[in-house]
């Protein structure tokens, strides 16, 4: 059995570097900027503005975040360490890559400009498992899978963290807003792009983008954060009380605009829109039986 290349233990320290840097961070802010702030109905947050309220929310949801980010990339530093990461040769810098036992990519969850592109960078083996055995599977042959294997993938997910109310209230909500996210992207997008699948821009390629595609871009991520952020309060509270009281705190934001993003689809918003495009509307490849 050959042996995995050189250079593997500096990537595994800087790693674990990175992983205890993130934590000392979390440890910092944690009694500060948490999702159980915003259940207690005494905590001085409560007296905020709502404004107040809903930024540290998103505030708060990072914070929450950077725990994963820890363990994933000490789980990440022994994979590679052990040889067991080693995914290859980079073709443009010639040398090892070690991704193989990578869970997630923190910059592109950050930065997606959706909830499918965010979840697929997070918790990203699991994520490979449910779309080739649940989502693609519950599929009707012939079909592209649609809302209901979207809803069912979620339930799946939620019924594999466990029995908790509130994974259930956290992941029926997450397949909510990727089928919402999908409806709008294919409504609004083609006013700003004339190719619907160009990447959005990044720092390094912004020049090469008008300003109204760079604003779309910079709307869909704020969108985004605000959405998981809202969505993640009940993974963390687990319960049904706290989990009421935090989105009642916030006047129920998230829910608000996931009805009124639908209700606007379903009753003609793309319809409006249409005049608008820049891009020819693409056809379904979706055969019937």
């Amino acid at each position: 059995m050959a042996s995995p290349p050189p250079g593997r233990f500096p990537v595994a320290v800087s790693e674990i570097v990175f992983a205890f840097v993130v934590l000392a961070v979390q440890a910092r802010f944690q009694d500060r900027l948490n999702y159980e702030r915003l259940s207690d109905p005494s905590d001085s947050i409560q007296s905020r503005p709502l404004l107040v309220r809903i930024l540290f929310l998103q505030a708060a949801g990072v914070n929450a975040r950077v725990r994963y980010y820890a363990v994933w990339g000490l789980s990440n530093a022994a994979c590679i360490g052990s040889g067991l990461g080693f995914s290859g040769w980079d073709p443009h810098k010639g040398i090892a890559s070690w991704s193989r036992g990578r869970n997630v990519d923190m910059l592109a969850f950050e930065f997606g400009s959706n909830f499918k592109e965010m979840l697929d960078v997070w918790n990203i083996n699991t994520s490979v498992w449910l779309r080739n055995n649940v989502y693609k599977r519950v599929t009707p042959p012939g079909r592209r899978p649609g809302f209901r294997s979207l809803i069912v993938t979620f339930l799946v997910s939620a019924f594999w963290h466990g029995v908790a109310p509130g994974y259930y209230f956290t992941f029926l909500l997450g397949g909510f807003y990727q089928y919402l996210g999908r409806l709008l992207r294919k409504s609004v997008r083609p006013i700003f792009f004339e190719n619907t699948r160009r990447p959005d821009p990044t720092l390094a390629t912004f020049r090469q983008y008008t300003r109204a595609q760079i604003a779309y871009s910079v709307v869909c991520k704020v969108c985004s954060q605000m959405a998981i952020n809202y969505t993640a309060m009940s993974f963390i509270l687990l319960n049904v009380g706290p989990s009421i009281r935090a989105y009642r705190s916030v006047y129920w934001y998230g829910h608000v605009a996931l009805v009124l993003g639908l209700a606007a689809c379903h009753l003609g918003l793309p319809r409006l829109l249409r005049p608008l495009r820049t891009a020819p509307p693409v056809e379904s490849k979706a055969k019937t039986t």
